[in-house]
């Protein structure tokens, strides 16, 4: 969406020391129309305005569009381009620095937006794939700003993990523990999450059997590779027994 509004128009001009008088002094045509109320305006380019050139038999597109440019790339309604002052060209060190900054904070906003808007993530998760791309400063920044606006939060996310990798990845209690490890979780939201978490690794195990072993278990040593199998999944072999001797007394 291109920028519609006066307001923000001026905000972004002062991140290039542009005030609000420079604004109307340059861009009196564009200033002027937006504070009549020019509405959110985007789109595409087709390309309407050469195909109509064709169309039309002509052999420049200036003569089908309403203010064009001439042919030494001047914009004449805009006064486009102008001549520049020289403090609009010298800038402190100081300056480039906040400048950057805003610049690379506003990276690092998006980037999380970004990556939010795909799957959950843990505050260490977001963080490291910042730091790929972003400064440390501004990744925390962004961070904090995410975790006050709600969007991060360990707690929730711990949550929703358990309840994802034990009803859908059917993963041991174990095996559940190391992967909140690996994606950076508090060890004392790991034990808090899994404690008020009903994890039943039997059921899981005698679920997990009946839908991917069934067939596994007809071969030759089934159940002794099929237990290999799931001792590898981080289950316990005392688990794995009890499920097998529920299935055969058909207890499930």
């Amino acid at each position: 969406v291109r920028n519609h509004d006066p307001e923000i128009m001026i905000k972004a001009f002062e991140l290039v020391r542009l005030g609000e008088e420079d604004v109307k002094a340059k861009f009196p045509a564009m200033y002027n129309a937006f504070t009549y109320g020019a509405p959110p305006h985007a789109g595409i380019a087709p390309g309407v305005d050469r195909m109509v050139m064709l169309l039309a038999g002509e052999d420049s597109i200036r003569e089908i569009i309403p203010f064009p440019m001439n042919k030494n790339a001047q914009d004449v309604m805009m006064d486009a381009p102008s001549e520049v002052t020289q403090a609009q060209l010298e800038i402190t060190e100081e300056q480039w620095q906040e400048l950057t900054d805003k610049i690379n904070y506003k990276k690092a906003i998006d980037k999380c937006y970004d990556l939010l808007s795909r799957r959950d993530h843990s505050v260490k998760e977001l963080r490291t794939k910042l730091l790929r791309t972003v400064d440390e400063k501004n990744t925390d920044r962004a961070i904090e700003k995410m975790i006050d606006y709600g969007y991060l939060d360990d707690e929730k996310y711990a949550r929703n993990l358990v309840k994802y990798l034990s009803e859908s990845r059917k993963m041991s209690k174990s095996f559940i523990k190391q992967e909140m490890y690996k994606r950076g979780i508090a060890p004392d939201i790991i034990s808090d999450t899994l404690e008020e978490t009903e994890i039943d690794n039997t059921d899981t195990l005698v679920d997990l059997i009946l839908t991917k072993y069934r067939n596994k278990l007809k071969a030759e040593d089934g159940y002794k590779k099929v237990t290999f199998s799931l001792m590898r999944k981080g289950f316990s072999y005392y688990d794995i027994k009890s499920a097998f001797n529920r299935i055969e007394n058909g207890e499930y």
